[in-house]
């Protein structure tokens, strides 16, 4: 899973301190791993959506990306009894407008807890990106993502994982 965080100033490891609101798909990895823990460390609020799901894979589910195969990031992948790219990427984008409808009229920053193949879509459909910055199919487990707060939500820290160096993680 991803954390993506609308923020002014970008995310500091120690600066957990900072968040407001919380938002996390229900009962998964995301919600317990990482949301759950931002909301111990800085006393946010935790709200919990469907819409922040990972990708239903449906028979395709439990298979690597490589056994799936480079199809997997086109507009035509269907997998069967699962979500299509087009049905996906319409619910990362009602995902979104969720979240900014959250934010209106709110001082203070927000950690978004979800999933790479959430995250990659959100970039794609929702962020403006540095000119040459290219969105990476598979996100790194535990990165981060900072976006400006206001539209056109300017990406300012992509798919980062500087926050593990030294821990031993492999």
């Amino acid at each position: 899973m991803s954390a993506g965080w609308i923020k002014p100033t970008g995310w500091r490891p120690g600066s957990a301190r900072w968040a407001w609101r919380t938002y996390s798909r229900v009962t998964s990895r995301a919600q317990y791993m990482t949301a759950e823990p931002i909301v111990r460390a800085t006393g946010a609020s935790l709200e919990l959506s469907p819409l922040l799901r990972e990708r239903n894979f449906g028979d395709d589910r439990g298979k690597s990306f490589a056994e799936i195969g480079p199809g997997l990031f086109g507009a035509e992948y269907q997998p069967s009894n699962g979500e299509g790219t087009t049905t996906f990427d319409s619910r990362v984008l009602k995902a979104w407008e969720w979240v900014v409808a959250s934010l209106t009229g709110v001082d203070g920053d927000l950690a978004v807890v979800t999933h790479g193949l959430v995250c990659r879509s959100l970039c794609l459909q929702c962020m403006e990106l540095q000119p040459g910055t290219v969105v990476p199919d598979i996100f790194t487990n535990s990165s981060l993502t900072t976006i400006e707060p206001n539209s056109p939500y300017r990406v300012r820290l992509l798919d980062c994982a500087g926050h593990l160096d030294g821990l031993g993680l492999p």
